[in-house]
């Protein structure tokens, strides 16, 4: 996005939390129209309240010893409430503040228009707060929606807080003079909760498929080594892995392979599934020497990784409003996707008008390994699985396409409220 609008001649101050590493550099012919503002934001208020609250909420003396049969004592009442404030709207809340601070010291400069991305939800508290104060456009990115049916955020949250928490977005989404969203079914979700005068705010632009220069080979071209099903990822919320690893040792045992022909990699936050070790999931079907589990890596190792995988499996169960980012790095790899998703999903959605992915929809291991042996089978065929209609539409969802667009609607909108005093006359 950065990228788009420096492209498009604009001046641009992103401030963002202090990382470590290289700060972004766009090169040499935008340099003075890009400006980076890092945020030191400390620690979260949760460790202090917490500790505080705590011998309040211990559990008496009196009690009696503790039975292991027994499931652990609740919270107490001051725990709880002590973890339902702090999760208002999130548990980033110390974002706030800082924030603030650093956009006030951003806008001494000429800033005809604050742009907040989200999650964390904190931020778009901050520019809620900062636009009356920058007296300037505010528009707010929902890469996720605040609330929604399936979202695990408001779990710690007891009712009061959850009705301040949702009258913080309501009140979020009617300040905001433009509503971005990453995918239809949450602009759809909130179209439903804008007065219908207020709609016209929402833009709908997809993050989009990375261009990835490197140009894979169609799969089974070297013919060298295991076939290779490479998941990268986490395993939280609903992202279930067991009807896959199901089918993987359905497929081993009919086909009698070993790690000599097949290969499953689990890249990323995948050591544990609703609290049981995955590494124990894999021994208890037979797999350890057919899967691997690895942490986190770097972002280029990854990539390799999928660029030389014989297929990519994907895990977006029973979030139908989202769409991974990683399914659009999937889609740039060019390889061919198993896709665990939703039926009435925006994933499913997004695969129908791509191509390239066999999708499953319900937990069914023996359908499931169907689809691997077939890809088995067809590792050495080179078929491509895309027409034309579904390479016109990956066009359509490049990424420089998408923040182009994105671009394009933020100056239609508020190129004419954007004060010309900006240098060269360029909104910033």
């Amino acid at each position: 996005m950065v990228e788009a609008l420096l492209q498009a001649g604009h001046h641009v101050t992103v401030v963002t939390e202090r990382a470590d590493g290289a700060p972004y550099d766009p090169g040499p012919l935008a340099r003075d129209r890009f400006r980076l503002v890092p945020v030191d934001v400390g620690h979260r208020f949760g460790h202090r309240l917490l500790s505080l609250a705590g011998p309040f909420s211990a559990p008496s003396s009196k009690a009696g010893p503790v039975d292991p049969g027994k499931p652990p004592t609740a919270p107490g009442f001051l725990r709880r409430t002590a973890l339902s404030v702090l999760s208002l709207p999130d548990s980033d809340q110390h974002l706030i503040r800082p924030f603030i601070r650093a956009g006030m010291l951003a806008g001494r400069n000429r800033v005809d228009l604050l742009y907040t991305s989200a999650p964390p939800f904190s931020l778009q508290v901050a520019g809620y707060l900062l636009r009356s104060r920058l007296r300037v456009p505010w528009v707010a990115e929902y890469r996720d929606p605040w609330n929604h049916a399936w979202t695990h955020r408001t779990e710690l949250q007891n009712g009061f807080i959850r009705k301040i928490d949702a009258r913080m977005e309501r009140m979020a989404l009617r300040r905001a003079d433009g509503l971005v969203t990453v995918t239809e079914a949450a602009r759809e979700l909130l179209s439903g909760r804008l007065p219908l005068h207020h709609r016209n705010k929402l833009i709908l632009i997809r993050n989009g498929i990375p261009d990835w220069t490197a140009t894979p080979a169609p799969p089974g071209v070297s013919g060298d080594g295991p076939f290779t099903l490479l998941h990268a990822g986490s395993l939280y919320m609903n992202r279930d892995p067991l009807s896959f690893l199901d089918a993987v040792s359905l497929l081993v045992k009919k086909r009698k392979l070993g790690a000599r022909d097949l290969s499953v990699r689990l890249i990323g936050r995948c050591r544990e599934f609703q609290g049981r070790p995955v590494s124990t999931l894999v021994a208890e079907r037979g797999l350890s020497e057919i899967v691997r589990i690895d942490d986190w890596l770097p972002h280029d190792q990854v990539r390799a990784e999928m660029l030389e995988a014989d297929a990519l499996v994907l895990f977006a169960q029973h979030q139908p409003l989202q769409v991974p980012n990683k399914l659009y790095e999937y889609l740039a790899a060019g390889r061919p996707i198993v896709a665990f998703v939703d039926r009435e999903g925006e994933c499913r959605r997004l695969l129908n008008e791509a191509g390239g992915a066999e999708m499953v929809f319900e937990a069914n291991p023996v359908a499931v390994a169907g689809i691997l042996e077939r890809l088995y089978d067809q590792r050495h065929a080179q078929t491509d699985m895309l027409d034309r209609s579904n390479r016109e539409a990956r066009g359509r969802l490049a990424t420089a396409v998408q923040m182009r667009e994105l671009v394009s609607e933020l100056e239609q909108r508020f190129s004419g409220r954007a004060a010309a005093g900006a240098p060269n006359g360029s909104p910033t």
